[in-house]
């Protein structure tokens, strides 16, 4: 893993004319980073840790890798944004540079967790991965409790962060919570997105009348009891014993990755210290949230509203808890657009790490026909005919018209 400055001098002269002075990355911290608890079980940094639970992660992956804090500037304060690069020949490539494919993680998440997807994707795009604001080792300041205000939050700090790095469009890939803030995004800055690809999105249904109905009286009892606390709290109160407890709570998250990692055990130890930080983005995801994980402002009555010239892409795993209609529901409310929904099997909530193969090939296949758009045809099918289009998929049927692909078929 080679961790080396993003900018040449011309670009670190842009983020300057961003920020207005020279502040050296560590002093861009808005808020301090370290949870109180860490200090009774721990006398090194979490940070210390968290880097080098990261660094562990990305030594596996065989791109090469440049990483930075990116600074920004975000209602008058400076903070930075954790991101890495490929820096391969294919992230050379001025047109590839220009339509970068940019990943974010879902909740409790981090950059780390595409360790599938870095060295697939990068044969076919400049892959960029970040840390959203307030989660993993970007900074961690302390969001407004009023939903809309948290939201734009989220969103002006993605549009800082796309300045500062001075990209003229990009390829938007968000999974999960990071799904509904790349929605976000697309609603407010359609004219930087050149697609917005969707993996397992939460926030797009509506609250039911009664979500709680569904769920035993005892269920309801801790979801009432600890709707003021922190869903990472317990996390951070066990200490040292995060890691093991996560194996023991998740061992699927070690067979996820048993495949990519040497040790296994070191996801946990990613996972753990990502979230042993003082609390941050978790409360502003709190504050967009009702109980029983609804979202205060649904997407599924805003993304109407987003500009009909954007393409949007729909990634479900089919053994997911999320509602796998809602692809087909926003081709419809979308029906000027161009949407498309695809459901993996055998693949639950991290459908990019499931089943990654797949996931891949259709995100490549994205970034092949807008190569096609932006490229003379007879130069772009000479040169990735063969490597840029998905596997046929045996079974594969079309659903809502054309281009609303669900994959059916057995892996």
């Amino acid at each position: 893993f080679e961790s080396k400055p993003f900018f040449n001098q011309e670009g670190m002269a842009a983020a300057d004319a961003v920020l207005s002075d020279n502040v050296p990355a560590e002093e861009l911290v808005s808020a301090p980073t370290t949870s109180p608890w860490s200090r009774f079980w721990s006398s090194t940094p979490v940070e210390d840790h968290l880097a080098a639970s990261e660094s562990r992660i990305l030594e596996n992956v065989q791109t090469p890798l440049a990483q930075d804090m990116v600074p920004i500037v975000l209602n008058g304060e400076k903070h930075y944004i954790n991101t890495i690069q490929t820096i391969n020949e294919i992230a050379a490539d001025s047109e590839l540079a220009d339509h970068p494919l940019v990943l974010l993680h879902g909740f409790g998440g981090g950059l780390g967790m595409f360790i599938k997807n870095f060295d697939p994707l990068a044969k076919h795009f400049k892959v960029i991965a970040l840390d959203c604001l307030g989660f993993g080792r970007s900074s961690r300041p302390r969001f407004p409790m009023d939903p809309q205000e948290t939201e734009n939050m989220f969103v002006e700090a993605l549009e800082a962060w796309r300045v500062s790095m001075r990209l003229e469009k990009m390829i938007l890939l968000g999974h999960s919570f990071g799904g509904y803030l790349s929605a976000a995004y697309a609603l407010r800055y359609p004219s930087r997105l050149e697609h917005l690809i969707l993996a397992d999105p939460w926030g797009f249904p509506e609250r039911p009348p009664n979500p709680g109905a569904r769920f035993p009286l005892w269920a309801r009892f801790i979801v009432g009891s600890f709707k003021h606390i922190s869903p990472l709290a317990i996390m951070r109160a066990v200490g040292s014993w995060g890691p093991r407890l996560l194996a023991r709570v998740r061992p699927d998250f070690g067979r996820k990755f048993q495949d990519v990692l040497a040790d296994p055990s070191a996801i946990y130890q990613y996972i753990f210290y990502l979230n042993a930080g003082r609390p941050s983005a978790e409360l502003g995801f709190g504050y967009l949230t009702h109980p029983f994980g609804y979202a205060k402002m649904p997407m599924i009555e805003r993304i109407p509203k987003i500009d009909p010239r954007l393409p949007i892409t729909f990634i479900y795993g089919r053994e997911s808890w999320m509602d796998h209609s809602i692809g087909e529901k926003v081709k419809v409310l979308c029906k000027d657009a161009q949407v498309d929904s695809y459901t993996i099997p055998a693949a639950g909530h991290h459908v990019y790490c499931d089943q990654h193969a797949m996931f891949n090939s259709i995100v490549a296949d994205i970034g092949a026909r807008h190569r096609t758009h932006r490229e003379p045809a007879p130069h772009h099918e000479e040169e990735n005919t063969d490597v840029l289009q998905p596997e046929p998929v045996a079974g594969a049927v079309t659903l809502h018209g054309a281009g609303s692909t669900a994959i059916v078929s057995s892996v």
